[in-house]
């Protein structure tokens, strides 16, 4: 699909019974390829595909979330470890074994178009302190109690934090922090995935199978956006 409109082309399309999608899709520079995850329930393997043409090949490698990074390399993930392969660029396929790099990933890796890789890592225990961290890795406490926290959207004056707060029993909760006091307040009992709207007013969250939202000070009533549970982002 083009930047600016159209209908979209099918590039790849699930051919057997065993796969069960083709996603995680990523440009190869130049923009003619592109590597993507062939979904299958006991074997996900790694592909590229031809965007031009409309045809893929798949790689011998089984894995997740491929990318390329400028090192001459093939990066993806195999369950929560990131591995690396060297990858021809021109012959569309690997040469050489791949090698591990790191373990630990709970979400990504994105990678920068210098070299930079950032990822999520997995938390080792059920609770976890809000902390900043500058761009060179270290980490300033921001006042308030340790919980169990699952995702965060940071308002656009960067005053205030919308948390997930995962529950011992029962769904995730949706609060909203002051990060100057450490304090916070109740938006939902049942919600999931909060982002800020952009009045900085209202939290847009999924709750009970819909995407609803709601103002973060409790002044009025949820409104029902959507009656299904996508993801708002």
């Amino acid at each position: 699909m083009l930047a600016s409109g159209g209908d979209g082309v099918p590039v790849t399309r699930v051919q057997d019974a065993d796969t069960q999608t083709h996603g995680d899709p990523s440009h190869l520079p130049g923009g003619g390829h592109a590597l993507f995850t062939i979904y299958r329930p006991e074997d996900s393997r790694l592909a590229v595909a031809d965007l031009v043409a409309g045809t893929w090949n798949e790689l011998s490698l089984r894995g997740t979330a491929p990318l390329y990074s400028p090192s001459g390399h093939l990066l993806f993930r195999q369950g929560n470890e990131l591995w690396a392969a060297p990858f021809d660029l021109d012959e569309l396929e690997l040469t050489s074994e791949p090698v591990f790099v790191l373990d630990g990933i709970a979400y990504g890796p994105r990678l920068a178009n210098d070299g930079t890789l950032a990822y999520v890592a997995m938390r080792a225990d059920g609770d976890a302190r809000l902390v900043w961290v500058d761009r060179n890795g270290q980490p300033t406490a921001i006042r308030g109690e340790r919980r169990d926290y699952s995702h965060i959207d940071l308002s656009t004056d960067g005053k205030y934090a919308l948390l997930n707060v995962r529950n011992i029993a029962g769904p995730s909760s949706v609060y909203v922090s002051d990060l100057a006091r450490g304090t916070r307040s109740l938006v939902t009992l049942r919600g999931g995935m909060p982002i800020w709207a952009p009045d900085g007013a209202r939290a847009t969250f999924i709750a009970q199978a819909a995407v609803v939202a709601k103002t973060v000070d409790g002044s009025a009533d949820e409104q029902r956006l959507l009656s299904f549970g996508a993801v708002p982002t």
